[in-house]
């Protein structure tokens, strides 16, 4: 069962969602991970993260933000498969 959007279009209490891969693909590598996909727009998928730190979110929007590129190409090919494996 998903979380209910609130009025804003948003996720309610300490959830963060994204539709952009490559930046859950970056909190992913950081060590969070997703806990579940939204399907229900057709036409995109939203990750769904527990409470993800804002300087983790700073880090991306700054263009500051340093991972482990092999960790990050890992997460970018799990979350694609997991897109894809469901449709």
């Amino acid at each position: 069962m998903f979380p209910q959007l609130n009025s804003s279009g948003s996720y309610p209490g300490s959830l963060y969602a994204t539709a952009d891969l490559y930046m859950a693909a970056y909190v992913e590598a950081c060590g969070v991970p997703h806990r579940q996909i939204d399907r229900r727009d057709p036409r995109r998928v939203r990750f769904i993260f527990p409470q993800v730190e804002e300087k983790l979110l700073n880090a991306w929007s700054t263009a500051s933000a340093m991972v482990n590129a092999i960790a990050y190409s890992n997460s970018i090919k799990k979350l694609k498969r997991l897109i894809h494996e469901e449709e």
